[in-house]
């Protein structure tokens, strides 16, 4: 398989046969972390089982109508060779944000259809691999290292046992691990758009708020749990509580979005802001518990995704992010047996050795 430090989390099994197959020499392969608002691509070189990252580029995912149209902007200084098996890309895999069925993919958060076999066509790629980027996430899980997370709750993880993880990010992702004797297999979910609960008055009126501001139906748990759901809810308190609502705070929140509430709350600058930043703390917490008594997962359980790493400080400095965890009534001492980890490298999808 491919055994990259940094390259990304494909499952050995995916493409070793398409590797493996080709006569020993220089094989390029093209990896892919592709989300909601960024493609993070790169281009490897491989002989004789050695690795070799030629060339990494980030490019905003909304600015192209297609993947494989992003695929040939990373690669455009080498589209003279297009098709040239000793210079163009031979296999591919692509870790995307949205489900995956029979190698295709409609990408959620952009409006993108990928199907796997129609770009090989028109990349001259001989392999392409997609998978559900929270599947690439949790193979990468495996690999972090002690300085790549942060312990929540220190106790053992039980070998073998399965292991969850959810993050938020443009949207909110969900997967967890089980055992199958030999090695860890992941299983992707679309567990983010679940239904949003309430448990207090609060969080009813908000849920409701968004319904009729939306016009929507139904309220999945990323509304509220993900980048967008921290402006979401900062909206909310401003409508609610006018007279706390400073000029500059919402001229810079109207510029800059949530970063301007995180930034603020991490100041403890704005009441507002804090209030906002709290509630997403505290549903954030809510729904990791509730993933944790779905799977048990005794191996282990990780927050992920953008969001955790900008508010680190609220999540690990404060016990009510774990109050909320455990606050699951006669199951509460069942998920304190859990270890509880955040994960602080910048893409574990980046971090697998396969």
């Amino acid at each position: 398989g491919i055994n990259a430090e940094y390259g990304i989390a494909i499952k050995a099994s995916d493409l070793q046969h398409e590797i493996q197959s080709v006569p020993p020499r220089m094989v390029r392969f093209l990896c892919g972390d592709i989300g909601g608002t960024n493609c993070r691509l790169q281009l490897y070189e491989s002989f004789h089982g050695e690795e070799i990252l030629l060339k990494e580029q980030t490019l905003p995912s909304k600015a192209y109508p297609s993947l494989s149209t992003a695929i040939l902007e990373f690669l455009k200084e080498d589209q003279e060779y297009l098709g040239d098996k000793t210079r163009w890309p031979q296999v591919a895999s692509f870790a995307l944000a949205g489900p995956v069925v029979n190698n295709t993919c409609q990408f959620t958060n952009v409006g993108w259809m990928i199907n796997g076999e129609e770009m090989q066509q028109v990349l001259k790629i001989e392999k392409i691999a997609l998978m559900n980027d929270f599947v690439g996430l949790a193979y990468g899980l495996l690999d972090l290292k002690k300085d790549d997370r942060i312990i929540l709750n220190d106790v053992d993880p039980l070998p073998n046992s399965p292991i969850a993880c959810l993050g938020a990010g443009t949207g909110l992702g969900e997967v967890f691990l089980t055992h199958d004797g030999t090695n860890y297999i992941a299983w992707p979910t679309e567990g983010g758009h679940s239904d949003l609960a309430s448990t207090n008055p609060l969080d009813y009126e908000f849920i409701e708020w968004l319904r009729k501001k939306h016009k929507l139906t139904h309220v999945s748990a990323e509304r509220l749990i993900s980048g967008t759901g921290i402006g979401n809810i900062f909206e909310f308190l401003s409508d609610k509580f006018p007279e706390q609502l400073r000029p500059e705070v919402k001229e810079d929140f109207e510029k800059r979005g949530a970063a301007a509430v995180t930034e603020r709350a991490l100041q403890q600058s704005d009441d507002l802001c804090v209030q906002a930043v709290n509630i997403f703390a505290r549903v954030y917490a809510a729904e990791a518990g509730n993933l944790a008594l779905k799977i048990l997962p005794f191996g282990g359980f990780y927050i992920a995704g953008g969001v955790a790493p900008k508010m680190l400080s609220i999540i690990t400095d404060n016990s009510k992010f774990l109050d909320h965890f455990f606050d699951k009534g006669r199951m509460q001492k069942l998920l304190q047996k859990i270890p509880v980890y955040v994960v602080t490298h910048k893409d574990p999808v980046l971090c697998v050795d396969t």
